[in-house]
């Protein structure tokens, strides 16, 4: 198995970099900022912000009730058609329109009224205020311990829960926890460069069928998908991604991610479907007798909705008691939180991650999903944790991830805290990068990402660059000098202007420089190094392409690999 940072680009980026056959780039309004009218931030009439998340256009239509601009539907250039909004100039237009709306309030009473209409929503918020807030500490995702040289740290708890075996934060790395290498993992009595004992513990359960030869790692799972929207879909797809059988259960109006039909699909890659109505009883109980052959079940539902359907925490214990559980939530599932919605913007304004990325101006948000995406992997992982534990067990065990927990995890280098600690850097608008030799530059036709991490690379760097003697001026830049490190990013931009994208991608890579070019946001599934290395593939039904799997298998999964999206 190869796992590399283009399959990692890959996932994060499966909704949004969607063509068509002909080249032609498919409507997201995740390619452009501030983003489409329903999915951005605005302003109150005090200058603080908020995120409205108006995803779906049921969303979108409560909020323009609450906004009393109904009238915007009747644009001629929106006609009632709620798509015709990510046309950017669409998008631009009613955006300043629903902005000027904003304005007329302070940003609070806004999200009162929008939380009142169940429109998901978030105030914009710091980073300190997120890792004190009640949600994070009621999760747990919050954990305080103590360093014999830093002292007190607060940091982030374990994202993932695991109900029957749990995970925790052992300890902090520090030097009494240094350790030989010939003490590690070797069987008591066993001599150094002797093969190792069996693990401890009890054998591996025998499993119902043997994998084959060839097989993907998960071969012979079966999982249940009854989830909705990005998230926990997507750890569905991570999972199918290893060869798991799943299938995707939707009722007859199906997932209300299916509006953005491109990005529902390649979120839903290699899955089947079954339409079930859960609230009739005997499609309730078809759903049953589908579980019990099923190894994994996935929801993204509130407790109390599993609970009015018959489908409650102890009601499937109970029943099948080897099978693993995934829920997946906002804010968890139980407390005074569990019942907010949330989509990934909504934690990225709440956490602090839009006012870092924004810096001294506006906020910012990523135009990846990045919540969902490490939600989904978090999920995955705990998972693949329970379904080892129920190997030695027999039993099965209910997981919970939360976008909450994982917008703590993204940031864990920048959320850990002690007495003395650096501040952590801040983005801004057209951010060019955090120092001279890890930036964007342009070069004569084109723009270059350049990632000098250590020592010798900076000197390639300058080698390259033809300038050797600035050694002592970049050293100053990375013993934290802002004025060295401004006049060697002028200096840099001066040299790299004068040669193509092409020619510096050479030269730096032959320095040993980690180098990439800039894509165009049009046509760069076409890129002939992501071409080249099986970045994306066509679904043949739909004529589309989309970014492959996050992982890549040394035998891609029979049958569906291409297929996209099925319904059986």
């Amino acid at each position: 198995m190869i796992v590399s940072g283009l399959h990692a680009t890959a996932a994060s980026q499966a909704a949004m970099m969607l063509a068509a056959e002909d080249g032609t780039s498919i409507l997201s309004a995740g390619k452009r900022a501030p983003g489409a009218p329903n999915y951005r931030c605005y302003r109150g009439s005090d200058g603080r912000w908020l995120f409205l998340a108006a995803l779906t256009p049921g969303f979108f239509f409560r909020a323009l009730e609450v906004l009393d601009r109904m009238d915007i539907l009747v644009r001629e250039d929106v006609a009632g058609e709620f798509m015709n909004l990510l046309r950017p100039a669409v998008g631009e237009a009613v955006g300043a329109e629903l902005a000027e709306s904003f304005a007329a309030r302070p940003r609070d009473a806004w999200l009162g009224l929008l939380a009142d209409a169940g429109i998901p929503s978030a105030p914009v918020a710091t980073r300190e205020e997120w890792l004190a807030s009640e949600p994070v500490t009621f999760i747990g995702a919050r954990h305080e311990a103590d360093h014999p040289r830093l002292g007190r740290v607060v940091m982030p708890g374990v994202p993932v829960t695991l109900s029957a075996t749990p995970g925790r934060v052992g300890h902090l790395p520090s030097a009494e926890h240094l350790a030989a290498a010939s003490s590690l993992w070797l069987t008591e009595g066993t001599p150094d460069g002797e093969s190792r004992g069996a693990p401890a513990g009890p054998a591996p359960a025998a499993t119902a069928t043997t994998a084959a030869a060839g097989d993907l790692p998960l071969t012979g799972i079966r999982v249940l998908d009854i989830s909705t929207f990005m998230a926990a879909p997507f750890a569905g797809t991570l999972l199918a991604d290893f060869g798991a059988d799943v299938v995707k259960v939707e009722s007859a109006e199906g997932d209300p991610y299916r509006v953005y039909s491109a990005a529902y699909t390649a979120v839903n890659q290699r899955k089947r479907a079954v339409t079930l109505d859960l609230r009739q009883p005997d499609e309730r109980g078809a759903l049953l007798r589908l579980t019990a052959e099923a190894d994994v079940l996935i929801d993204n539902l509130r407790a109390s909705s599993l609970d009015r359907l018959g489908l409650g925490d102890g009601v499937l214990a109970t029943a099948f008691p080897r099978l693993v559980r995934c829920s997946v939530s906002a804010y968890g599932r139980t407390g005074p939180f569990a019942g907010l919605p949330g989509f990934d913007p909504v934690l990225q304004a709440r956490s602090g991650m839009m006012l870092a990325q924004g810096g001294s101006g506006d906020p910012v948000a990523s135009v990846a999903p990045v919540h969902d995406v490490a939600t989904a992997a978090l999920a995955t992982l705990g998972i693949l944790a329970a379904l080892f534990h129920r190997t030695r067990t027999g039993l099965g065990q209910h997981v919970t991830a939360s976008l909450a927990g994982s917008s703590v995890f993204l940031q864990c280098g920048e959320l850990t805290t002690f007495a003395g600690r650096p501040t952590p850097t801040a983005g801004g608008v057209d951010f060019p990068g955090p120092g001279a030799v890890r930036r964007y530059y342009r070069a004569s036709d084109g723009w270059l990402a350049v990632a000098a991490t250590s020592a010798a690379q900076v000197a390639g760097l300058l080698s390259a660059a033809g300038h050797p003697e600035w050694g002592a001026l970049a050293g100053d830049a990375l013993a934290g000098n802002v004025a060295s490190d401004e006049a060697l990013a002028r200096r840099l931009s001066g040299v790299l202007a004068e040669r193509s994208v092409e020619a510096w991608l050479d030269r730096l890579a032959a320095c040993g420089v980690p180098v990439g070019l800039v894509l165009s946001r049009v046509g760069e599934l076409a890129d002939s190094f992501l071409v080249e290395n099986e970045f994306s593939h066509r679904a043949r039904r739909r004529r589309q392409y989309w970014p492959r799997p996050a992982f890549a298998c040394r035998r891609r999964p029979r049958g569906r690999d291409h297929e996209g999206f099925a319904r059986v």
